[in-house]
């Protein structure tokens, strides 16, 4: 069985999710490539692009987007099948889910996510793919999901998202409120075969809770020295990766 395993060196830590795309990347789809500042915003009529910045995150600590605050080469799938790389470049806003694209003459826009199918981010040499869903909790949102393993048997996604602490948690943003810190609030969801989605947590109990016919092999790898501390993106990849080849042998034997 042909699969797509997802690495991620980063330790930062598809319409509906019930249905997941694969990967737009791993089909060879030609598409329009849209290079300028004039067709990025033409794209958008209707749908819409839009551009709007303020300034209440100014001297709060932290960084609301994902990995760093530069922009980075990517490429963006959008659902008319227009495609958006060259000349382009991009950062992903995780407190409002969003992500904002700086063209080669400096004009910035947000772009926003329900007109997204598939976005990727290259940093430092890698890869990094978020993919349109909707959560179980939330099914009437479009979300951008950080894909951490896909294959057709099993996917497991990030919501990776971030959140404000405000000082003295003193309720809603209100003009002049300066908020303390910006931190992870990171959820992950997990999707085998035809089943349901399910929220799960990169952990050993919450694992064998939600594939309990996989227990031993789950303990078995979190007795490993290698998982055996906080697990970054990259390991939660080998472990769904092998979980995935364990469940494969099982179906075989049968």
């Amino acid at each position: 069985m042909k699969k797509l395993f997802v690495y991620f060196f980063l330790t930062l830590a598809p319409p509906e999710f019930s249905g997941l795309y694969p990967p737009v990347w791993c089909q060879n789809t030609p598409r329009a490539d849209i290079a300028t500042q004039s067709n990025l915003t033409n794209m958008g009529k209707g749908k819409p692009v839009f551009q709007t910045f303020d300034d209440r995150y100014d001297g709060i600590k932290g960084n609301r987007f994902f990995y760093n605050e530069a922009f980075h080469e990517g490429e963006i799938l959008f659902t008319d099948s227009t495609f958006a790389k060259n000349n382009i470049l991009y950062r992903f806003d995780q407190l409002v889910g969003a992500v904002q694209a700086k063209n080669t003459d400096g004009k910035e826009i947000y772009l926003k996510t329900a007109n997204i199918l598939s976005f990727k981010l290259k940093i430092e040499g890698q890869e990094i793919i978020f993919t349109r869903g909707m959560i179980p909790e939330n099914p009437r949102e479009y979300k951008l999901l950080q894909m951490i393993y896909y294959s057709p048997t099993l996917q497991f996604l990030r919501d990776s998202r971030k959140k404000l602490t405000r000082v003295n948690d003193t309720g809603a943003y209100s003009k002049g409120e300066v908020y303390d810190e910006i931190e992870n609030d990171f959820k992950y969801y997990l999707k085998r075969g035809d089943h349901v989605v399910v929220e799960v947590k990169p952990t050993r109990k919450s694992l064998i809770k939600v594939l309990p016919d996989m227990e031993r092999k789950i303990e078995q790898l979190f007795n490993t020295p290698q998982y055996k501390k906080d697990l970054s993106v990259s390991k939660l990849g080998e472990i769904m990766k092998k979980l995935d080849e364990a469940m494969a042998s099982k179906r075989e034997q049968k």
